[in-house]
Formats: C-alpha cells, structure tokens, sequence
C-alpha cells in the first residue's frame, strides 16, 4: 500500500524507478503514470496500476490509486481477492471508492456504517466503522481493525506533515495516529472542520510535553501505551441524514467475491464473470 494517503492526493519527484521510496514519489495529477513503480527492486514489481478514470470502472480493477478528498469522494483499501491474507500481499491492495469517477473498485452499498471526515489546517483524516461482513474490506491492519478505519491525508506543503503523518508508530496507529470520539461516530454521517491532532508520539503530562518512543519490535505486541491521546476539537460539522444519497453509486452487491486471480511478479490477471480477461 505504498505511500500512505501521500500517493492518493492530486498532488502526485517524477520517478517510477524500483530505487526511490515509495512515499517520495509525487507525480503531476496531469500526468499520473500508469504505475508509480515500474522498477524490480527488494520489493518486486508492482502489481496494479495508478492511472485509473471513471471510463475503466468496474468491480475487477486492479486501481492501486487512493483518493481522499471530501465525504462525498474518498476511498478505503481493500484485498483484490477474497480470502487474501492481508499481510502476504499488502503491496497488492486495491482501492475501494466512494464514487465511480476515480476509475477504482466501489465500496458495496451497506459497507460504512458511521463516518466523519475532517479537514484541518494540516490534514484531512476520515474515520469511520465498517460492517465486519463485508468481503476484501474487514481487516487492512493497521487502517482497519475490529471495524474501525482510519486514513489520514497530510498536507505536503504544511510545515509540520512528516510529524503529523508519523508512520512509526503505525503498530498503533488507530489509538495514536487517528484520536476521535469513535462512538459519537458510529451510526452518524458527519463533515466537519478540526485542530490538527499533536504529532504522533506526542503528549502534554503535568504541563511538560513528551514523546512516547516505541519499545523494540523483538519485545512482540505492544499492549499498552504511556499515555491517552488527546481527542482534537471538532467543529462546523454537518450531517448527513441518508447514505444511500450521500453515496449513490455504491453497488448493491459485492461482484468480486465469486471471480478468481492470479498474481505473478510481472502483473495480474483476473477473470470476470462473463470468461473475459483483463490485463494489469
């Protein structure tokens, strides 16, 4: 999943090469190559492709594009098949979209469950809850965990984004990156405004500011963090009383559960319902 929410924003240096980290590469939204990464470095080929429109929609894409721009228009990130195991083929994942526009796969109608997008002064973040019985979209650790979503979009050109888009702490992530009011959430549809959230890691205990630093992956599991996240305020929030209005393209059903794919180092292929094939 390559970059985050960095990737998915219409600001894509120019460079698909295997050798340049994944989250340094920005592309002009004007001229989005078809993959991001076209080089056969440590971590292989990519798999699908970032050049996506609303003329190549369909439920079978392998549209490795996110976007994240308004409640209206944002996506999740989902497995390209059923059953996958999240962590054997992470750099596989598809997104999954609120509208048709973005040429990616459709979040299933009856999918989300509560959501509120914010947008400050260093971020936009959405967060959310997700029916657990819906295929490809359950568990996408640590975006997703026992329901709950979280993405979080910085601002590049804002003067504190690598802190407030931290991404060590991502074993973390939904207690230290992502700090809503989560069952105010849930069942609601909400729009609102907000202060940037601390940076990640960082805390305000008895007036002295401090950073929590993550103990060594060797120690296994974190089960416990020094300290509570603060919540940041929200406000102008407006909601939406119909889903099904605020999301109108959602598909009634999952179409992808029953189709079938093969993955290789060199691309995918996956056969639709009809016998057709398509070729990432």
């Amino acid at each position: 999943m390559g970059g985050r929410l960095q990737l998915s924003l219409p600001f894509f240096a120019q460079d698909t090469s295997g050798t340049t980290p994944l989250y340094q590469k920005k592309f002009p939204w004007s001229n989005v190559p078809s993959r991001a990464d076209t080089g056969d470095g440590p971590r292989g080929t990519q798999q699908g492709y970032n050049k996506c429109n609303s003329t190549t929609q369909n439920q079978y894409l392998l549209c490795q594009t996110m976007f994240l721009n308004s409640i209206q228009e944002f996506c999740l990130w989902g497995v390209f098949q059923p059953n996958s195991i999240v962590e054997n083929i992470e750099g596989e994942m598809v997104a999954y979209c609120t509208t048709k526009k973005f040429g990616t796969r459709l979040i299933p109608s009856g999918a989300i469950t509560g959501v509120q997008l914010t947008r400050t002064l260093g971020y936009i973040q959405v967060v959310g809850f997700i029916n657990p019985t819906v295929p490809n979209l359950q568990e996408v650790h640590p975006l997703t965990l026992n329901g709950v979503f979280c993405y979080k979009a910085c601002n590049p050109a804002g003067p504190n984004a690598p802190q407030l888009c931290q991404h060590i702490y991502d074993q973390i992530w939904l207690c230290i990156q992502c700090s809503s009011n989560y069952p105010s959430i849930n069942g609601t549809y909400q729009s609102c405004q907000g202060e940037n959230l601390l940076p990640a890691g960082t805390y305000i205990e008895n007036g002295v500011t401090k950073t929590y630093q993550l103990p060594p992956e060797s120690l296994g599991t974190i089960t416990s963090i020094p300290h509570t996240a603060s919540i940041p305020s929200v406000s102008n929030c407006f909601t939406y009383k119909d889903p099904a209005a605020l999301w109108h393209n959602f598909p009634k059903t999952q179409t992808v559960a029953n189709t079938s794919s093969t993955v290789n180092r060199k691309g995918v292929s996956s056969s639709t319902s009809d016998g057709s094939k398509q070729k990432a």
